[in-house]
């Protein structure tokens, strides 16, 4: 799938044959894998409300929402003893997008001794409804860019890219050598 795309309806019994799973709603598959921008792209002017009914924005929000559902519960039930106000910095920590994201950067770059990555917006693109974000992350040895429809799914996005060029941690090169 490309991020102006959804995934082509001939690809989606190969991505079930990958899982190992039959998606019981064709429909719903195809929603929560097709991108806002090409869903205002494919209807046409005037017609937005559709394209909304066509993109996975709304599912991602029932996602997030299950997901902050379920750490508010692990977290109250192994904290008692912490406060209300503690227990939602806590989750709000644990399931931000931009954690999760910077999450993995930042251990890499912390075990190899480097400073933490450091984020910015570099552009803005697109209408309101299409809005485009090119992010760059850089550290004291490199620096990498992405893009998407937030400023977190771009932080991300640059994020995952950075690991890539950086190839394996030291560690696993070594390993496979």
């Amino acid at each position: 799938m490309s991020k102006k795309g959804n995934a082509a309806p001939a690809a989606l019994p190969a991505l079930e044959e990958n899982l190992g799973y039959k998606f019981k709603d064709r429909q719903l598959l195809e929603r929560a894998l097709t991108h806002r921008s090409w869903a205002h792209e494919s209807v046409k002017s005037g017609d937005e409300e559709k394209a909304r009914h066509l993109h996975n924005e709304a599912l991602e929000f029932v996602g997030d929402s299950v997901l902050g559902l379920v750490v508010a519960d692990e977290l109250y039930r192994s904290y008692p003893e912490v406060t209300e106000g503690e227990l939602s910095r806590m989750k709000h920590r644990l399931v931000s997008t931009q954690t999760l994201a910077r999450t993995l950067l930042q251990e890499r770059l912390q075990a190899e001794r480097h400073v933490a990555p450091q984020y910015n917006v570099v552009e803005t693109l697109g209408p309101p409804h299409a809005r485009v974000f090119r992010v760059e992350v850089s550290w004291d040895m490199g620096q990498g860019g992405g893009e998407g429809g937030t400023i977190k799914a771009a932080e991300m996005e640059a994020a995952r890219r950075a690991l890539d060029e950086m190839g394996p941690p030291p560690e696993t090169a070594e390993a496979e050598g």
